[in-house]
């Protein structure tokens, strides 16, 4: 077997390996979105779904931004395009095809590390452990956070990044301008996914352009330019269009120069997250690179650009955050140059001694993976829990199903993390924590008025819809002021206290103010009010 096949074969197993390992951090759960353990994946699936059943792109559902139709969604929509696209066409649930996404988007990130690696230290051995290494990385918890918690475009747009950085990398050496043509593609693609990212590849765009404008006639530098930037500028016109219209007033105040308060977001990696032995080996990967200089130039200058970006600048302005949560893709970085170190210090050495470079390669790319898999097991084990437990699902479901589109319901359920928004109904809600406050008294009645202990879910402020997802200009719907103006009310007995407030108020509903019970599994109970219409 040639050598080529065998390195083709080895990719293909790792790229399948590290798909199965990345389906499985929360799982695939067929009765119910189980894996959806925050309010950003609620979202994504819903906005995801919402494009399967209605062909609507670019709006918020009406459920999800108090029955409007017109909500711009301020979240670039390409990945909720593909997987509604997926969902419409295979019947698919919207929360498995949501997770499925990023999953195989991640994993072919480090196909292209293998590629783009492979052929800049000219070494098959060098791509194949570097694929390797990112497999599973060392220390997973704090390198796929946005993984396992569910800001999952968060983890497909770094494949996009890499795309696009080995386009332009193919482009550099062969200068052929059919790279050209499928950057321009891609960078839409990565501007309509999470566009924020598109700072990474800042120099190397810069320097591209150099490149195409330097040399070639006037005609042929204008087509070089349409190539990397029409598509683009397109997208960035209309985008910014969008938000200045949609938002509230403005666009984001973005980052200022300033020295903050710094706070490290859970999902900031930092130096000590590194550890220390892949530290060191990245470390010297670093030097050697350094004593290539003129060969490797252009690598060294952006990984020195893409540290002060995310470990530096954030210490000296304020908006830290869309910085710090570009550090995930620190591991692509690193991986490779590790890899590069270790070629030098041990497939070396053990060539000259007889092992072929492939063998010895392969043996230690395996052995990175199986070195993590301790790790990844405890990852999984802290991740692996049913957010919306069966039992649960059932009264969303019941809702979504059983109550007209227009009905709008209040929830007396979860309260973390917006999960009730599988109901798909416009809906109001409390938090829980308040009601354990409240007396139950038996000879007195539980006010039914937004006072005191009431918290409305959405908000408004001047002539904006609010609510955790969506900011638009449109005239916010009347508030209800009483539970007797919805047309559904639903309870969860999250605990025994909570039960016993439940239990009161639904009983004052039925009795005194012509409710009726509509669905009860024993955790959960659904009331209709009668005399809405």
């Amino acid at each position: 077997m040639k050598r080529e096949t065998i390195y083709d074969i080895l990719v293909l197993v790792l790229f399948l390996i590290s798909f199965f390992i990345r389906i499985n951090v929360d799982k695939i759960y067929l009765n119910n979105p189980g894996n959806v353990k925050a309010s950003d994946p609620a979202y994504h699936v819903l906005v995801a779904d919402y494009i399967a059943e209605s062909g609507v792109i670019g709006k918020s559902p009406p459920y999800l931004a108090q029955g409007h139709t017109n909500v711009v969604d301020i979240v670039p929509p390409l990945q909720a395009i593909i997987s509604g696209s997926l969902i419409h066409f295979s019947g698919i649930e919207s929360w498995n095809i949501t997770y499925f996404v990023p999953c195989l988007l991640n994993s072919l990130a480090l196909v292209i590390i293998y590629l783009m690696f492979s052929r800049i230290f000219r070494s098959k051995e060098i791509g194949i452990m570097a694929m390797a290494l990112l497999v599973v990385p060392f220390n997973a918890r704090r390198w796929w956070y946005f993984l396992f918690i569910g800001v999952w475009p968060n983890i497909s747009v770094l494949t996009y990044v890499v795309f696009n950085i080995y386009l332009m990398f193919l482009f550099f050496e062969t200068k052929e301008k059919i790279y050209l043509y499928l950057l321009g593609a891609s960078l839409s693609a990565l501007y309509l996914l999470h566009y924020s990212e598109i700072i990474l590849l800042l120099p190397l765009l810069i320097y591209l352009l150099y490149c195409v404008l330097r040399n070639d006639s006037l005609v042929q530098k204008i087509i070089n330019f349409a190539a990397i930037g029409f598509l683009p500028f397109i997208m960035f016109v209309l985008t910014i269009t969008w938000l200045i219209f949609s938002r509230e007033g403005s666009l984001p105040s973005g980052i200022q120069v300033h020295i903050p308060q710094y706070t490290n977001f859970p999902f900031a990696v930092t130096v000590q997250d590194i550890g220390i032995v892949y530290g060191l080996i990245f470390f010297i990967g670093f030097i050697l690179l350094l004593t290539n200089y003129k060969k490797y130039k252009n690598l060294i200058f952006y990984y020195f650009y893409f540290y002060t970006l995310t470990f530096i600048l954030p210490f000296l302005v304020k908006g830290e955050y869309y910085l710090l949560r570009l550090r995930p893709f620190t591991i692509y970085l690193i991986a490779p140059m590790a890899a590069y170190a270790l070629y030098y210090l041990i497939v070396k050495p053990l060539q000259k001694a007889g092992i072929p470079s492939q063998v010895s390669a392969v043996i230690l790319g395996f052995l990175f993976v199986i070195a993590a898999v301790p790790g990844y097991k405890q990852l999984q084990s802290g991740v692996d829990y049913i957010n919306i437990p069966e039992i649960r699902y059932q009264a969303y479901d019941w809702i979504n199903e059983n109550t007209a589109k227009e009905d709008v319901v209040f929830s007396f359920g979860d309260d973390s993390q917006n999960i009730d928004c599988f109901m798909k109904r416009v809906k109001y809600r409390v938090y829980l924590q308040p009601l354990r406050n409240i007396g139950l008294n038996e000879n007195e009645s539980l006010p039914l008025m937004y006072e005191g202990y009431w918290v409305q879910f959405f908000w408004h402020q001047g002539d904006y819809l609010k609510n955790i997802f969506s900011v638009a200009r449109v005239t916010p719907r009347a508030i209800p002021n009483s539970l007797l103006e919805f047309d559904y009310v639903y309870f969860e007995h999250i605990d025994q206290q909570i039960a016993q407030f439940n239990v009161k108020l639904a009983k004052q509903l039925i009795e005194d103010n012509g409710f009726s019970v509509v669905f009860n599994n024993n955790f959960a109970i659904v009331l209709k009010n009668e005399n809405q219409q």
